[in-house]
């Protein structure tokens, strides 16, 4: 796979994965603010699948909004 196709498929994993986290957290907490959604974009592949794991085990968007700080400040 040449550079600029790689890149390609590397960005469409990256925005497939910060759309399924907003679809998690809207099903489970219902409206999630934009600056979520912002923090997602400044994030990495693995840093956005690492915080799945978050999305599923938090019991408020409060508690996820805490694992969400932890992790952008890493």
């Amino acid at each position: 796979m040449s550079p600029p196709a790689s890149r390609d498929s590397a960005r469409r994993n990256q925005q497939g994965a910060e759309r399924h986290l907003l679809q998690v957290l809207q099903f489970r907490f219902g409206d999630v603010s934009t600056e979520v959604a912002v923090a997602f974009q400044a994030m990495n592949l693995e840093q956005l699948e690492a915080l799945m794991d978050a999305t599923l085990a938090a019991r408020s968007l409060n508690e996820f909004n805490c694992s969400l700080q932890s992790k952008t400040v890493e």
